[in-house]
C-alpha cells in the first residue's frame, strides 16, 4: 500500500495538462510561447518530483505588485479592496533561458493548475512572501500526543480484563485465555461506556488487541 500511495502520489504530479488558448489581445501569449515551447514547460512542470518543488516553481515565476488604493463608491462593507495585483511569466529555453511575460489565463493554461491552485499560491506569497508547503500526511507533536494518550487508554484497557492460564496446556506456556462469554465486540462497547471521551474507531481497538495482546492472551473462539 506505501508503494502504491507513492505511485498515486508521482501520478497526480504527471497529471497536469494544457488548457485551451487564453485570446489574449494585449500580451498575445500563445504567439510569443510557441506549441513546442509549451509542451516542453509542461513536461518540465510535470517532471518535478515533490508538490513542494512545483509550488516554488510556480511561485518562482509569479511577482506581487502593489494595487494602488482607489476611492470606493461603495461602502467600506460592501467594497472590495484589493491589495496587491500579480504579473506572470513563463520560462522557455531559446538559446538562453528567457522568461516572458503571460497573462492570468495562459500562466494557468500553460501549467495545467487550476484557478483555486494560483489563488493558493497567491495567498501564500501575500501572507508569507514563499510558497506553501504541503502538510498533507504530516501531523504535529500535538497530534501524535493525542493519538498516544487513547492508544494507552485501549492498552490499559484490554489489560485490566482477567485471564486464566490454560491449564490442559502439555508445557508451561505463558499464554491466557480471557473468560468465554468475551470477545472484541463487547470488549469494544464496555471500553466506549468506560471512556467515552476517548474516541477510537472499533478497528483500532481490535488492531492494538490483535498486535499487542495476541501472542500472549487469546479469546477462547474466533470473532
Amino acid at each position: 500500500m506505501g508503494r502504491m500511495s507513492d505511485v498515486m502520489k508521482k501520478m497526480r504530479l504527471q497529471s497536469h495538462e494544457q488548457g485551451p488558448p487564453c485570446n489574449c489581445t494585449r500580451l498575445k501569449c500563445h504567439e510569443a510561447i510557441n506549441n513546442e515551447d509549451r509542451k516542453s514547460v509542461l513536461q518540465k512542470f510535470n517532471n518535478l518530483s515533490t508538490n513542494d518543488e512545483q509550488n516554488a516553481y510556480l511561485c518562482g515565476l509569479i511577482t506581487i505588485i502593489p494595487a494602488q488604493r482607489r476611492r470606493s463608491r461603495q461602502t467600506e462593507e460592501e467594497a472590495k479592496i484589493h491589495t496587491a495585483a500579480f504579473s506572470y511569466k513563463v520560462r522557455v529555453k531559446r538559446e538562453d533561458v528567457i522568461e516572458i511575460t503571460v497573462c492570468y489565463k495562459a500562466f494557468k493554461s500553460i501549467h495545467g493548475i487550476s484557478k483555486s491552485k494560483l489563488e493558493f499560491l497567491q495567498k501564500s506569497l501575500k501572507e508569507n512572501g514563499i510558497s506553501p508547503k504541503d502538510r498533507r500526511g504530516k501531523h504535529s507533536s500535538q497530534h501524535r500526543s493525542i493519538k498516544e494518550d487513547f492508544y494507552n487508554a485501549v492498552y490499559n484497557h484490554i489489560n485490566s480484563f482477567r485471564a486464566r492460564k490454560w491449564h490442559y496446556s502439555m508445557h508451561d506456556s505463558k499464554r491466557k485465555y480471557l473468560l468465554e462469554d468475551l470477545n472484541i465486540t463487547k470488549m469494544y462497547n464496555m471500553f466506549k461506556e468506560q471512556c467515552p471521551h476517548v474516541r477510537v474507531s472499533y478497528d483500532t481497538y481490535k488492531l492494538i488487541f490483535n498486535t499487542k495482546f495476541v501472542t500472549n492472551l487469546l479469546l477462547n473462539y474466533n470473532v
